[in-house]
Order: structure tokens, then sequence, then C-alpha cells
């Protein structure tokens, strides 16, 4: 993911959370709160949210393959203080590569 970077800005948090559906308002319910990475959905990179400092894009690995997500970015400043949360994007984990149909390459 990518997101235009802010002047003031001095880092980025990352947030994500599993998606388990939606309310008849149509809003999404997370699996578990926004930021409150636990275990079961953890990305790669580490729990939620990610610091991932001064740069304009992030990647998330090792997530359920299939499973729904919703992710947002707020920026900090110098002073440690977030601004207001991007808006939520939500995206479906790819498949993990099934292996065993890969060549064997011997030298």
């Amino acid at each position: 993911m990518s997101w235009l970077a802010s002047a003031q800005a001095t880092g980025y948090l990352v947030y994500y959370a599993p998606v388990s559906g939606a309310t008849s308002s149509g809003v999404v319910q997370a699996a578990a709160p926004l930021g409150l990475g636990t275990g079961s959905y953890r990305a790669s990179e580490g729990r939620s949210p990610l610091d991932i400092g001064n740069t304009g894009s992030a990647t998330l690995s090792g997530l359920r393959p299939g499973a729904t997500y919703e992710v947002f970015v707020r920026a900090y400043g110098a002073d440690g203080r977030t601004g207001p949360p991007s808006p939520a994007v939500r995206f479906v984990a790819p498949p993990a590569l099934d292996r065993s149909y890969l060549p064997l390459i011997r030298r």
C-alpha cells in the first residue's frame, strides 16, 4: 500500500485487523479492535500498529491467505503526537504460494 507523504510527518503508523463481517447498517466490524494486534493475525512485519518510519509505502506479509483485512495509516510528528487516521482500506490477503508445483532446479 502507498499514500501521499505529509511534509510535517516524521513517521507513520500502519494499523491493520481482520474483518469479521458487516452489520446491517453496513459498518465493518473488525474481529479485534484495529491497532490491538494479536498473534492470530499478526503480519510478518509485526503487530499492529507498525511503525514504518518516514516512508510513503508499506507491505504486509504473512497474513492468513483469503482473509479480509482493513488497514489505515496515521502520521506522527517529532513530538510523538499522531494525526487523524486515513480512510480505512479493505483488502483480501492473497493465497499462499503452492510450492508443490515449482520445479526443482539443480546446478
